[in-house]
């Protein structure tokens, strides 16, 4: 029944395990190039702040960590997303299939579900951010 449905949901010839984490490295490739634009803009936003006044300079310092942290975690994933995509010739090891369970599956629809759930927040965000920046622009742009 697993590789039956492992066949069906593969597109032929069937992916191996390597080809398959090198396909799914676009996510976190992506993902960390969104967080070092994150890390940017925290930044950026630093450079504003008047740091004669309590209330900025405490606004600074969660800043700076926080770009800091952000930074951190895009070289992360960007180290991730390369060993990834490293591994689209990754020989196919032998499985036990017989080793399937349902926590497997559990396990998976998870991962999918998160993953639907990553797509509408970020999608929402984006929504959020363009009228953001199209609130900045100059008058006539």
């Amino acid at each position: 029944m697993t590789s039956d449905i492992l066949d069906e949901t593969q597109s032929a010839p069937s992916l191996s395990c390597g080809a398959g984490l090198a396909q799914h490295a676009e996510v976190p490739r992506r993902m960390a190039v969104y967080l070092a634009e994150l890390a940017q803009t925290l930044e950026l936003h630093r450079a504003m702040l008047v740091l004669d006044d309590a209330n900025s300079r405490h606004e600074d310092f969660v800043y700076r960590d926080l770009a800091a942290n952000t930074r951190e975690v895009a070289a992360k994933l960007r180290d991730t997303a390369e060993q990834m995509a490293a591994q689209r010739t990754l020989p196919m090891g032998a499985h036990d299939e017989s080793q399937w369970s349902d926590t497997h599956l559990r396990a998976f629809t998870r991962f999918v579900q998160e993953q639907s759930a990553l797509a509408v927040a970020l999608s929402e965000a984006a929504t959020r951010d363009e009228q953001m920046l199209a609130s900045m622009q100059p008058a006539g742009d």
